[in-house]
């Protein structure tokens, strides 16, 4: 069994959750992460050779030097693992919330790329509330999950029979053929909205006087799930090139979300 991930943060979140419980991956032959964020940008250049996403990758991750050719780099030989496990038959196990664009366009995805092999492809979903203990915890995507908590979430594993799969792939078909520039989870469906869609938030969220990028990210990803940070500073600058914000300085040291705006008057 391969165990499929749509980021590698969540990945080796698993891998270490399994490090500390001293388990052995027992069936789990592999953990791999497939990074397309293709809750982002235009979906027809997304396939078996995923490079085809790495201009959108390249424009996300503009401000992190050097990472959108080490995830294009990992996606490669995920999608390697990922494709002979498959002609082989083997199953694929991935982990999905349903309130994740990213995750459920990439289970789409997965379903039309696999619609003609072997493979068993099983579904682990992320609930929104988990009982841990004596607290009710809540999740948004699966790079939430604390390292020990994976294992509380194989309860809802699923193998998806054929008619789903079939759903699934003509779901990611009706994606790639929207090809909006940004999708959200809206009322549980996957739904194309405009690159804007997240922008209220943003303006809602606004400080007073000087703030860092961060601090904004930070208060607008308590607020709403379902985006990136990388997205919604992506959206930051929009809204600077728009003039309804001011860069009074740039990233210090190079830390990402480190450069200070105001709000023009």
């Amino acid at each position: 069994m391969i165990e499929l991930f749509a980021s590698d943060s969540a990945a080796g979140a698993r891998r270490q959750g399994l490090v500390m419980a001293d388990e052995k991956y027992g069936e789990v032959e592999g953990i791999l992460s497939l990074t397309l964020d293709l809750d982002v940008g235009d979906l027809t250049t997304a396939g078996r050779d995923t490079d085809g996403r790495l201009p959108d990758l390249a424009n996300l991750y503009s401000h992190f030097p050097g990472v959108p050719e080490i995830i294009a780099r990992l996606n490669r030989h995920a999608m390697d693992k990922l494709l002979q496990a498959a002609e082989a038959g083997k199953t694929i196990r991935f982990w999905a919330c349903e309130t994740d664009p990213s995750e459920m366009c990439t289970l789409y995805f997965l379903c039309h790329l696999l619609e003609e092999t072997k493979a068993e492809l099983r579904v682990v979903r992320v609930v929104k509330e988990i009982l841990k203990g004596q607290k009710v915890v809540r999740y948004r995507s699966t790079g939430e999950i604390a390292p020990e908590d994976f294992h509380l979430f194989l309860r809802e594993e699923e193998t998806l029979p054929p008619l789903k799969r079939a759903l699934y792939a003509a779901m990611w078909e009706e994606q790639v053929n929207m090809n909006a520039p940004l999708r959200a989870c809206i009322n549980g469906r996957v739904v194309g909205v405009p690159a804007d869609f997240y922008d209220f938030a943003i303006r809602t969220c606004l400080p007073e006087g000087e703030f860092k990028a961060a601090v904004l990210i930070g208060m607008v990803l308590k607020q709403i799930s379902g985006v990136s940070d990388a997205w919604i500073y992506r959206r930051i600058l929009h809204l600077t090139e728009a003039g309804e914000l001011e860069r009074v300085s740039g990233p210090q040291n190079g830390v990402p979300y480190s450069d200070v705006y105001t709000v023009v008057k």
